[in-house]
């Protein structure tokens, strides 16, 4: 039975370090691979995510350097930032369904 509930629990784990990489979770930069994309980022540690929030935005990892804890990144702008490897990001990029399904019926004819 404890064997059983630890599965269920490192399942569960989605934003923490010992998170595992897929779409949705919330690691630390420095966690990531190089060439991640990656939504909600926060510019500055705890801040709760300022960069890459809007539907279809996504920033993506460039380049970590261990020595000084920063991670590069490029924005949906195209511009390249240096922040903090602790700060946190989600994996993947937003996407709003419910616009792009109106568009999709409207423009199938069926809505």
């Amino acid at each position: 039975l404890t064997a059983y509930l630890h599965i269920i629990v490192c399942t569960l784990d989605y934003a923490s370090v010992s998170a595992q990489v897929q779409v949705g979770n919330v690691l630390p930069l420095g966690e990531l691979p190089e060439g991640t994309t990656v939504c909600n980022l926060e510019e500055k540690t705890g801040d709760r995510g300022r960069l890459a929030r809007t539907s279809g935005n996504y920033a993506t990892v460039i380049a970590h350097n261990p020595e000084t804890k920063k991670t590069r990144i490029r924005l949906p702008s195209g511009a390249k930032k240096v922040v903090q490897s602790s700060n946190r990001a989600m994996i993947g990029n937003i996407h709003n369904f419910k616009t792009e399904l109106d568009a999709l019926l409207l423009d199938s004819g069926l809505e």
